[in-house]
């Protein structure tokens, strides 16, 4: 058996019940991944794993996200960030940082 293949298809139909993308090469739900990599990592690291949950803001955000129908450009929030606007450099100039820590027996 292809786990690979079994996990794929298993993600597809999460996608697909939820009316979510198909991807290729990211499974969904993605918080099963999260589990799986904490747990390796509290396993064979000396110390737990610590959590660390960055959220980046940027002023004017609507929460438009990008759809294929859109071409995956912006047409309400062009202020924020893409990798081209970082590397010409006319992306946003002020970011808003919120963080929290959590402890490996917290999740």
């Amino acid at each position: 058996i292809n786990t690979r293949s079994v996990e794929k298809s298993k993600s597809f139909a999460f996608a697909s019940e939820r009316d979510r993308p198909l991807l290729e090469k990211t499974l969904l739900p993605r918080s099963k991944g999260f589990e799986s990599v904490i747990d390796l990592l509290n396993e064979h690291s000396e110390y737990p794993p610590e959590i660390f949950d960055v959220t980046m803001n940027f002023d004017g955000y609507s929460g438009e996200i990008p759809t294929w129908e859109m071409g995956y450009t912006r047409n309400v929030d062009v202020l924020v960030p893409t990798i081209n606007t970082f590397i010409m450099g006319t992306a946003a100039s002020r970011c808003h940082l919120d963080s929290r820590k959590f402890t490996y027996s917290e999740v």
